[in-house]
């Protein structure tokens, strides 16, 4: 069975932003967090599951990057 690329779904939101620094930042946040979303599909949890916890984090990331610049 071909493996599904559990991240598909954010790097197609992130190719639709704006700026070139906007998409780079995204695919970086991409990057991230994929590892772990791999992980969760290792051990047993669905691909929905990874791309829950992945959606989860990358707004926990960005919220705390927002906080750091107030």
């Amino acid at each position: 069975m071909e493996e599904q690329d559990i991240m598909q779904p954010f790097r197609a939101a992130g190719e639709r932003l704006e700026t070139e620094q906007q998409r780079t930042f995204y695919k970086a946040l991409c990057n991230v967090v994929e590892p772990s979303a791999r992980q969760i599909v290792a051990a047993g949890g669905t691909v929905e599951d990874a791309r829950l916890y992945a959606g989860r984090r990358m707004i926990v990331i960005m919220r705390a990057l927002q906080m750091g610049r107030a």
